[in-house]
């Protein structure tokens, strides 16, 4: 399961775990099945910001992420701006 770039642009914590439980839902458990979601962090600020023609970009730093992603699944880590997560 691939989350790629999404959580970033998502501006409400209620919409990015949305996002993250149907990819939970979506995931068979089992030893080899995770769900990787990619963050682009943008300039890091972590202040949110509207980018023109409706796009938005949160600025957080990836480990920013996990704990939302960790409210779902329980197994949970990071390596750059990818975040592996296993049921």
């Amino acid at each position: 399961m691939t989350v790629n770039n999404v959580l970033n642009v998502i501006s409400d914590a209620q919409n990015r775990y949305r996002v993250i439980k149907q990819a939970y839902s979506a995931l068979k458990t089992g030893p080899e099945n995770y769900a990787y979601f990619l963050i682009y962090e943008g300039d890091k600020s972590g202040q949110g910001k509207e980018k023109g023609q409706g796009r938005y970009q949160n600025n957080m730093k990836t480990v920013d992420y996990i704990h939302e992603i960790h409210m779902l699944f329980p197994k949970v880590f990071r390596k750059g701006n990818l975040i592996i997560a296993q049921k």
